[in-house]
């Protein structure tokens, strides 16, 4: 198959143009370029040709994986999986602008508000993504249960450790490379005293004990319980049982 010619997704026209048309021609071009059959792509892919057939109509937006798989059996590039990815996301966007669809910039958040703010718009910015999407994006097991993902996603609270927060990020595909930057927001955001830093530290272990993982940005479990003993030993014993309260509201519920 000859390569297809290709053009960066951001310097695309959505504001002319309907997303969800423009994702349906990029797929009949990829298709076109593969010389595949309906059929020979579900047989790739495991998705049925009906499926197939709607997702490139352009009457409305597949399922993301739909799309991507769609792209791979066609023998499409890494860069045609980018272009894929960003299509899709504007056609997702489309319905729900409200002047909320902009990538936020870490750098103008200056409280928990604003912070709140920026994971709301964070996450129309990714397509927004159903909740069962975003449990499996963020990884760790159960890091972002669906009722916490729900009141994020609404504005209604924030992620309640900075492992959620982390598995929050992956579940609205931030780059890896900007999660530095996110995460010098949260630290400065959600500056805590020490109860909290055991509370958030001892939550991220059990998170990270029960998924087997080892996540970005989530301490080993031997760095855990050096960072504890230190901060432990500076606190009071109100201090530590303000900590072991806070350490249980923090975690799921089914660790209850």
């Amino acid at each position: 198959m000859k390569p297809m010619p290709y053009r960066h997704a951001e310097s695309a026209d959505h504001g002319g143009r309907d997303s969800r048309q423009e994702l349906s021609e990029r797929l009949k071009k990829l298709k076109e370029y593969s010389g595949l059959s309906y059929a020979e792509i579900a047989e790739k892919t495991g998705v049925s040709v009906s499926t197939l057939k709607r997702g490139v109509a352009g009457t409305n937006v597949p399922k993301l994986t739909t799309v991507v798989d769609f792209a791979g059996a066609c023998g499409g590039t890494a860069q045609d999986e980018a272009e894929i990815r960003m299509l899709w996301r504007a056609a997702r966007r489309a319905p729900r602008a409200n002047g909320r669809t902009s990538m936020p910039n870490p750098q103008y958040i200056k409280d928990k508000a604003d912070l709140s703010g920026a994971l709301v718009k964070m996450y129309h910015w990714a397509g927004a993504p159903t909740l069962r999407e975003m449990q499996d994006r963020a990884s760790a097991f159960n890091v972002l249960p669906h009722s916490q993902a729900h009141r994020i996603v609404r504005g209604e609270t924030l992620p309640c450790s900075r492992a959620q927060f982390i598995g929050y990020l992956k579940a609205c595909e931030i780059p890896e490379e900007m999660h530095e930057a996110w995460l010098h927001v949260w630290d400065k955001v959600m500056a805590k005293g020490p109860q909290a830093q055991v509370a958030d530290t001892m939550t991220d272990f059990v998170l990270r004990t029960n998924s087997g993982e080892n996540g970005a940005g989530i301490a080993a479990p031997a760095i855990m319980g050096r960072r504890l003993a230190r901060i432990w030993r500076t606190m009071t014993k109100r201090e530590r049982r303000a900590a072991l309260r806070a350490f249980t509201i923090n975690l799921p519920n089914h660790y209850h």
